[in-house]
């Protein structure tokens, strides 16, 4: 009877199979007993840690990073041990100076339970995941499931809250990760391409910033309001170590505008962003009635006393 399970699997790993074929003596025999050889189920297993190593290693190395990678998985189990219960973890899973067969038998030996397994391993979100369903005595009848993924693919995908949901707060080493891309995006944009020197930023740039930012990663529908803290984290990151408050610049070059005189609101904010390159750019609600109070108060009273 044909087994459901291996239909579309890219490993098995049951060594039920070494035994049918000794059986039907399409493997060598054994003159001492009516059992397949020790060596029969290390080849065996030898492939089966071989082709596991080699998916890994292709779906890991498959996301290369601009600035950097993270070197791990997540894995969301569910239905584990006789009481079907869910949970996650992640693996370190190091591919560049490793062989394949070492890979495969790490990653298994750190996702399966320490005891006789049969599984299956199949591709999961076409081609960058791996998905594992375990039988064994505490998961006779339905397999458990683990779902595998390359960290470097999630902050990609926008699955920073993990595989299955939303719920929670995002993944550590997904968060710093962003976080370090952000720092380096905000490098580049503050950096003068002429002179390689940080130029002053004002603090009205830090949303369209986020916003451009954030584009680069595909979010899940599902994750908008935990979306809402990202934004506000990042934009406070930006504001903290990177930009300059509109009202302190805009009242630093008013003290070096020439105070009296027939001068308009208008041409002085003109003036005023054109230094930083952003005339055009609209600013934020409100912000122009703020600008233009403070400017009334340094020309227009000095102007009648």
């Amino acid at each position: 009877m044909t087994n459901s399970y291996e239909k579309d699997a890219l490993v098995i790993g049951d060594d039920f199979s070494v035994y049918e074929n000794y059986r039907e003596g399409t493997k060598g025999t054994s003159e001492e007993n009516d059992t397949p050889l020790q060596e029969d189920y290390d080849y065996f297993w030898d492939d089966v840690y071989e082709t596991l190593g080699t998916l890994i290693k292709d779906r890991n190395e498959k996301h290369d990073r601009k600035w950097g990678s993270v070197s791990g998985w997540l894995v969301e189990g569910s239905g584990m041990g006789w009481r079907g219960q869910r949970g996650h973890k992640f693996i370190d899973v190091r591919t560049y100076d490793r062989k394949a067969r070492a890979i495969g038998a790490d990653f298994m030996n750190q996702i399966l339970p320490q005891t006789d397994n049969t599984f299956y391993v199949y591709d999961l979100e076409k081609g960058n995941g791996l998905l594992f369903l375990n039988r064994n005595h505490d998961a006779p009848v339905y397999p458990e499931r683990y779902e595998c993924l390359p960290l470097d693919y999630m902050i990609d995908e926008g699955l920073w809250w993990g595989i299955n949901s939303s719920e929670g707060d995002i993944i550590e080493d997904i968060w710093q990760q962003v976080l370090y891309e952000w720092e380096m995006f905000l490098n580049e944009y503050t950096r003068d391409p002429k002179t390689g020197v940080q130029m002053e930023v004002l603090d009205i740039e830090g949303m369209p910033l986020v916003t451009e930012f954030l584009t680069r990663y595909k979010l899940k529908p599902e994750g908008q309001a935990e979306l809402l803290v990202v934004r506000d984290d990042l934009l406070g990151f930006f504001d903290k170590y990177y930009a300059t408050s509109i009202i302190d610049a805009w009242t630093a070059f008013l003290q070096g505008t020439p105070a009296p005189g027939f001068r308009i609101f208008g041409d002085d904010l003109y003036t005023f962003l054109e230094e930083y390159d952003l005339n055009g750019t609209p600013l934020p609600n409100g912000e122009t009635q703020r600008l233009e109070v403070i400017w009334e108060k340094a020309y227009v009273d000095r102007q009648n006393r």
